[in-house]
């Protein structure tokens, strides 16, 4: 299903429709609350950042998983079933000779989300915080102390997107495995769709990333805090911060 994949990488990639990014944003800051899920640390140790060229292909001839006991199925919905919630991640993206990073937030405090992110490319760097709420799509310059209001698109409702993710998870045959990376073992959940790769790596019950692939383009997503707690003051707009007509 590549719906499925798409909101996946929509989620990972913090890309929102009709809204675009400042140049020279600040560094993305994590959360000041405690986390639950820290990378394994033989896997912070010993995976670069972005090297993947070199990694073997994960298998995907091995045993199917039941739904109720994939590790993928349960990460997800245990993750945006709760009210509130975290997730930091980092990506490295391929697509032909083009290259790019980024270090992204992603949280949600009851019907409110925000994201954080930002992007690197070559020597270009660039950000953007934005919230949903009422309706609204909230984009924030943090370094300039500006931001600006539209009107949220129905495309890039989380609460729809997160939901039909799960459920879209719920209908794939994950194939299990094991695949090293970088020295590492890792357990691994895999579905192809359409040509397309799909593979999750988990150390110690815990996804620590997951990537796809087609023979143009690749993308793999570190997961490297998920937890039900948040940082409230990603949601606050201060006061001295001042309305804008935006960019675009």
């Amino acid at each position: 299903m590549k719906k499925l994949i798409i909101s996946l990488l929509i989620i990972s990639l913090i890309i929102m429709a009709g809204c675009s990014a400042k140049e020279d944003q600040p560094a993305v800051e994590e959360p000041s609350q405690p986390v639950e899920q820290e990378p394994a640390p033989e896997a912070v140790e010993d995976q670069p950042e972005t090297e993947t060229e070199s990694e073997p292909a994960p298998e995907t001839d091995g045993p199917a998983v039941a739904m109720e006991d994939s590790q993928t199925v349960k990460f997800y919905s245990n993750l945006f079933d709760s009210d509130q919630y975290t997730i930091i991640q980092r990506m490295h993206m391929v697509v032909g000779d083009f290259e790019s990073d980024s270090i992204s937030i992603v949280a949600r405090d009851g019907d409110q989300y925000v994201t954080k992110t930002e992007y690197t490319s070559g020597d270009q760097t660039s950000g953007i915080r934005i919230i949903l709420r009422d309706g609204k799509s909230y984009s924030i310059d943090d370094q300039n102390k500006t931001y600006w209001v539209s009107e949220a698109s129905e495309e890039v409702d989380y609460e729809v997107m997160t939901g039909d993710t799960v459920e879209s998870l719920r209908l794939q045959e994950f194939i299990t495995g094991q695949s090293e990376v970088d020295g590492v073992m890792y357990d691994t959940e895999t579905y192809v769709d359409q040509g397309i790769i799909m593979t999750y790596y988990f150390k110690n019950g815990d996804m620590k990333f997951f990537e796809n692939g087609t023979e143009d383009s690749m993308v793999r997503v570190y997961i490297d805090r998920a937890t039900t707690d948040i940082d409230p003051e990603l949601f606050i707009i201060p006061d001295d911060y001042e309305e804008s007509q935006g960019v675009g």
